[in-house]
């Protein structure tokens, strides 16, 4: 990564929340879709930055955000989205849902879930921000 460049999945969120911005901005679809690629992208990272690389086993295989956030999780760090954050959780499973229907099906999104979603990102953020490194 260049100097000066932030980190993609940040960058990504940066996206979405651009897309979901102003009325005249809105594009909902794509701010999903960057929202919904951000935490994935982040999740991961986190993983592959923090975790002791023996509890990191198995991450190549994992490419859903709920999945990674749950099961994967409580294996490297002892933690679950799931378990301590329910609502966000349900949130980070809706985006995934939503990010495949738009991606095979073209699935359209309204303003409202597009804000709610993209709201849900900036909090999973937060989320992943927070997992201190095993050791």
């Amino acid at each position: 990564m260049p100097t000066g460049e932030p980190p993609a999945a940040e960058a990504l969120l940066a996206d979405a929340r651009f897309l979901a911005g102003g009325a005249d901005t809105v594009d909902a679809q794509r701010a999903v879709l960057m929202a919904a690629i951000a935490c994935e992208v982040k999740a991961k990272r986190v993983v592959i930055e923090r975790a002791n690389p023996e509890r990191r086993q198995g991450l190549g295989g994992v490419s859903n955000l709920d999945e990674i956030t749950d099961r994967f999780y409580q294996q490297a760090f002892g933690v679950s989205l799931r378990l301590s954050n329910q609502a966000l959780f349900i949130k980070a499973k809706r985006l995934r849902t939503l990010r495949n229907k738009i991606a095979h099906e073209g699935e359209a999104v309204d303003r409202d879930e597009c804000d709610q979603l993209v709201l849900a990102a900036t909090q999973i953020f937060a989320w992943l921000n927070a997992i201190q490194p095993t050791p």
